[in-house]
């Protein structure tokens, strides 16, 4: 049998979160995550760079950063085994006017569909604040 280091390190990556005490299906199901984000990731960090070749840097420092955050959510889950941040930082739908980075918000003329109006961007400002707290709270 040839020795393949890309599943001896595939299998050591899915198995970050789990604790053996656990049940097949709460196993199962934390490897599942961490596989997946391990290549969104990976695909995310591709995706920055194409953008870097074409001169957008400022756009592909969106996913270039998605994937650092990534990285270190899996360090800190190596370190601590809490899942549970990690779940929370790769496994939730965003709040209203969040960006694809967790914790980052917009309002006014940056988000997509503004209006262009100073009225809405103070109102979608109050609410990014709000949704800000709501966030921290979860933290």
């Amino acid at each position: 049998m040839r020795f393949n280091p890309w599943r001896n390190i595939l299998s050591k990556v899915e198995r970050m979160g789990v604790i053996d005490d656990e049940d097949e299906q709460v196993r199962l199901q934390k490897s599942v995550l961490v596989v997946t984000a391990l290549w969104i990731g990976r695909a995310a960090l591709i995706w920055g760079l194409i953008y870097y070749l074409y001169g957008e840097y400022l756009a592909g420092s969106v996913p270039i950063s998605y994937s650092i955050l990534t990285l270190l959510s899996f360090l800190l889950l190596k370190a601590s085994k809490n899942f549970r941040f990690f779940s929370f930082t790769q496994n939730r739908n965003p709040y209203m006017l969040e960006t694809s980075l967790p914790g980052i918000f917009v309002a006014g003329d940056v988000r997509h569909g503004s209006i262009k109006r100073v009225a809405s961007a103070v109102g979608e400002g109050s609410m990014a604040v709000m949704f800000v707290h709501q966030y921290l709270n979860t933290v």
